[in-house]
Parts: structure tokens; C-alpha cells; sequence
């Protein structure tokens, strides 16, 4: 998978290839066979509703690549993950270190029960897992150095956006 993702363009740097290496996906998908989870550009359906759509998914390994590159997250840095598949708040940990911190939330407390469960699993259990609304912050958390939207919005809360200081979303 990462030698595709390096041919593909999708991760660009060692650090990120690194992180790919360092986090067992399939810990976050247990029953699914290997071959699906490692696939570089198909994404792991987790959650359906009650017709059998699907409503949540780890990302493509492409995208998170692609996410992650850009974010250019470094060793100390602070970051927030709005959607939490577990994955991705995986890696983020090993780009962050231990002087970094990661925080991932998502709407549903079956997908933060979910993500809490695997990342301990995987042992990743310093990444900060929250239940809550990312449209109206995570009180005492923040300021963030990075970003990371790992979901669909049907519009972006303005408190992702503003100019100003990052930290408004923690308090």
C-alpha cells in the first residue's frame, strides 16, 4: 500500500510514510479482509443506517495521505481531527510525537466509542477521543495547530474559517 501510495504521489514525504507504517489499519477494521483495508483508494465502510447505507467509513488511504501531506503536521504540534474513524487520529499521533497532542471528535457516540475502543486497541491511547458538535468547539482544548475535516459537511461552520484565532474553537 505505501509503496503505491508513493506512485500514486499521494504521500510525498518519509515522515508520512512512516506514520502509514507505524499504524496497523486493520486493528480499526477488525473482520474485514485484509486486502479491502490496505487497498489505496478504497475506503472502509464502518456504519450504515437502517436502509444499508453507509454513514461512516475510515478514508482512502490516498486521501489521508494526501490530507496529511498537506497539513505538514510536525513533531509538538496540536491538532484536531472533526470526524473519527480512528485511523487518521492514529497517524496524526505518530506525526505529532509525544511532546504533540491529538484531539479527534465526531457527532456520534457510536463512532467516538468506536474510535476509543481501537485506538487503545493499537495503542494510541493519548489521542484525545471527544463526543460533540465541531461547530461549536470542544471547550478546554485548543488552540490547534492543524485542522483536519474527515467528514461531510453540508456547509463549513464559520468557526472553521475566521482569520482569527484558531483557540476561539477550544474555549
Amino acid at each position: 500500500m505505501i509503496d503505491e501510495l508513493w506512485r500514486m504521489n499521494a504521500i510525498r514525504s518519509d515522515r508520512v510514510a512512516t506514520a502509514f507504517a507505524q499504524v496497523d489499519r486493520h486493528v480499526f477494521a477488525p473482520g474485514v479482509p485484509l486486502h479491502e483495508v490496505y487497498a489505496p483508494t478504497t475506503a472502509v465502510k464502518t456504519k450504515y443506517d437502517e436502509h444499508g447505507a453507509p454513514t461512516s467509513s475510515i478514508s482512502a488511504p490516498q486521501i489521508q495521505a494526501f490530507m496529511l501531506e498537506q497539513a505538514n503536521i510536525q513533531p509538538g504540534m496540536h491538532v484536531l481531527e472533526v470526524g473519527s474513524g480512528g485511523v487518521n487520529a492514529a497517524m496524526m499521533a505518530e506525526l505529532v510525537g509525544k511532546t504533540g497532542s491529538v484531539t479527534t471528535m465526531d457527532i456520534d457516540p457510536e463512532i467516538t466509542d468506536r474510535a476509543h475502543r481501537f485506538l487503545d486497541a493499537a495503542g494510541y491511547s493519548r489521542v484525545r477521543v471527544a463526543c460533540g458538535d465541531a461547530e461549536h468547539g470542544l471547550p478546554g482544548t485548543g488552540p490547534f495547530d492543524a485542522i483536519l475535516v474527515t467528514v461531510g459537511f453540508w456547509d463549513i461552520p464559520p468557526e472553521l474559517t475566521r482569520p482569527c484565532p484558531v483557540s476561539d474553537l477550544g474555549g
